[in-house]
């Protein structure tokens, strides 16, 4: 994946983002071309309940339609959502939406037998799995293409780490199903996903250089994530890119900057939009 710095393995905390943003601004002023990988979930909106619960405002579905349609400006949304479920939420011209943590998208042709063999696998074990979460109510299975999801937000916190272990052990019981998946946390949930060297940093990059256009090549890069899944992402831009958690533990991220909450997120945006009309007149 040439073109880009090699990721950075640096971990070793963020500044808030009131203080880390105003160096930046006359770099995103003045930028020739400008791409940003966005989650959704803890990001652009707030954690719900249940997936379906959340909220997309018109305030932020305005400005990330004001970005996407500006000319040298990319809005990639790279979720661990289904790709079908984005689009309830963001079928909007110009936004680029990539799905189950960048395994829908024009792969690599190297990672497409892994997303084979990992859905081949989860096919054959969902009704087991979902009779065992049958007996914690609040727990469901998310099927996605490439594996699916374990959530348990809605089931008793005393039992929560049962819903983990059970997971767990019923990944062990199949060989075939450890070889080809992997299980990853996530928030309130437990990821199933294809084993192998794939996630939302690997994802970020390949679109970047080979997946979308040619014209995005070479853009200032901006990132925004919730989550253990996005400290991917931070690694893969920390060398020459913006990158923001959202809450999570400071101390303890890969991103530049921090900030409590979508509320800050979207008001970043914004700032970004502005800013992007600056550089355009």
């Amino acid at each position: 994946m040439g073109g880009l710095p090699p990721p950075s393995d640096s971990g070793s905390g963020a500044t808030p983002l009131a203080e880390a943003w105003p160096q930046w601004r006359e770099r995103i002023r003045t930028a020739a071309k400008l791409t940003l990988f966005l989650d959704f979930d803890g990001t652009l909106v707030r954690i719900a309940s249940h997936p379906d619960e959340v909220e997309l405002t018109r305030e932020v579905a305005a400005v990330l339609r004001g970005l996407a349609v500006r000319q040298g400006v990319w809005v990639v949304i790279l979720s661990g959502r289904a790709r079908a479920e984005l689009t309830r939420y963001l079928s909007f011209p110009g936004v680029v939406l990539i799905g189950s943590h960048g395994y829908e998208m024009a792969l690599p042709v190297e990672v497409l037998p892994l997303v084979d063999r990992a859905r081949e696998v989860c096919a054959r074990g969902v009704g087991d799995l979902e009779r065992k979460l049958g007996e914690y109510p609040g727990a469901w299975l998310e099927l996605k293409p490439s594996g699916g999801s374990v959530h348990y937000r809605k089931v008793d916190p005393d039992r929560q780490n049962e819903v983990v272990e059970l997971v767990t052990q019923w990944h062990r019981a199949e060989p075939a199903r450890v070889q080809a998946t992997i299980l990853r946390p996530a928030r309130k949930a437990v990821e199933i996903r294809p084993r192998g060297e794939w996630g939302k940093g690997e994802a970020a990059r390949w679109w970047l250089t080979a997946a979308g256009p040619v014209e995005a090549r070479d853009s200032t890069v901006l990132v925004a994530g919730d989550d253990d899944t996005d400290e991917d992402m931070f690694r893969s831009f920390s060398a020459g890119g913006f990158t923001l958690r959202v809450g999570g533990d400071p101390r303890t991220t890969s991103a530049r900057a921090w900030v409590e909450s979508p509320d800050g997120v979207w008001r970043w945006l914004e700032d970004v939009e502005a800013l992007c009309r600056e550089r355009h007149g």
